[in-house]
């Protein structure tokens, strides 16, 4: 089939449609009803995908939360025992100073 060549068809449509692919065709200056048609079935799969990316990109954004989240309470634990170390090396430091404290008034 040549490009000037053309094939019919006739379709039976709810009048709804039938006028909003009228109102389609004349807003975007289409050509033909079947223009209109092959405009609105790709806008609704462009709906589709947009709608599948704000899905991911939702998922993607809960998912840093939570990861946001886990590291913060890592973080916290983390300076919790760093603390709890740190009391403890004090306190062996200062039993190492009592000790050499005693040594030294046990050898006088």
């Amino acid at each position: 089939m040549s490009k000037t060549d053309a094939q019919t068809m006739v379709v039976r449509l709810p009048v709804e449609i039938a006028e909003d692919l009228i109102k389609l065709r004349n807003d975007k200056n289409l050509s033909t009803i079947g223009s209109a048609l092959k405009f609105w079935i790709e806008q609704q799969q462009n709906e589709k995908i947009e709608a599948r990316l704000n899905e991911a990109e939702n998922l993607v954004t809960r998912i840093l939360n939570l990861l946001f989240k886990m590291n913060k309470q890592t973080e916290t634990r983390s300076n919790q025992i760093e603390q709890r170390f740190s009391r403890i090396d004090k306190m062996f430091r200062i039993a190492a100073v009592n000790q050499y404290i005693n040594s030294f008034m046990l050898a006088l």
